[in-house]
């Protein structure tokens, strides 16, 4: 410990296993179950399109081909051990552009960077951004998921995007909106209305939406879309520390 540091400010320093996970021991590891759905050979039912600023567009993982699933810096913010997956046959990517700009993928990767949501999603849950549809279309195949609202505040991306399956309702608008006036009952919420994982991001998208969903559904378990990495850059005493 450094000995110019007062016992007071020795206390707010925030260690880095609380920060990184993948300090913290041995590492966690992905369920069976998502490994199926990893291998699934095509999860979603999209075609090549554009609607407006927005298009689909699609690639191609190969036989054979080692593709990411737990990155080292997933493992070093999240804490799962680092892992790749090998498909037996050609699996379509498909990719959501904003003006060419890729926004997301249904990549084994961003799979996984919604595999907490996914393992804890159950009853009626709540999803606030629609994407490409995969995390909606996701859960929507779990037994214990009854139902899936969708809130998707871009008309175009619903018009792109809008998955089939039944279990699945999406509503045009503003999820920030909908949570602060909705009077229905959710048992889970995921919450991917935003591009970066950033800290900033946390303190501008994470913490107001959560102090929402504390005044209205306040026992109800909610996740952020990359929060984790946004907590490991985050210091809650960086203030403190510069006095």
């Amino acid at each position: 410990m450094n000995p110019e540091l007062t016992e007071q400010q020795a206390k707010q320093i925030w260690s880095e296993t609380d920060r990184y996970k993948g300090l913290q021991g041995e590492s966690k590891r992905l369920a069976p179950e998502f490994f199926e759905l990893l291998k699934s050979p095509q999860l979603l039912h999209l075609r090549k399109s554009t609607n407006g600023k927005y298009s689909v567009e699609m690639d191609l993982i190969k036989t054979g081909e080692p593709v990411t699933v737990v990155s080292e810096r997933n493992w070093l913010m999240m804490g799962y051990a680092p892992q790749k997956v090998l498909y037996d046959c050609p699996r379509i990517l498909n990719k959501l552009k904003k003006e060419g700009r890729l926004l997301m993928s249904d990549s084994p990767q961003e799979m996984f960077l919604q595999y907490d949501a996914y393992m804890q999603a159950n009853g009626k849950v709540l999803v606030g951004g629609l994407g490409l549809g995969l995390y909606a279309d996701m859960i929507a195949k779990k037994k214990n998921v009854t139902e899936v609202v969708v809130v998707e505040i871009d008309k175009d991306v619903i018009e792109l995007c809008k998955p089939v399956n039944p279990k699945i309702r999406v509503i045009h608008g503003n999820v920030k909106d909908f949570i602060a006036s909705t009077d229905e009952h959710f048992d889970f919420a995921y919450i991917d209305i935003h591009y970066s994982t950033g800290c900033m991001e946390y303190l501008q998208t994470v913490l107001p939406m959560r102090r929402i969903f504390e005044r209205r559904f306040p026992s109800m378990p909610v996740y952020f879309w990359g929060e984790e990495e946004m907590k490991a850059q985050y210091n809650p005493n960086f203030d403190k520390e510069k006095g």
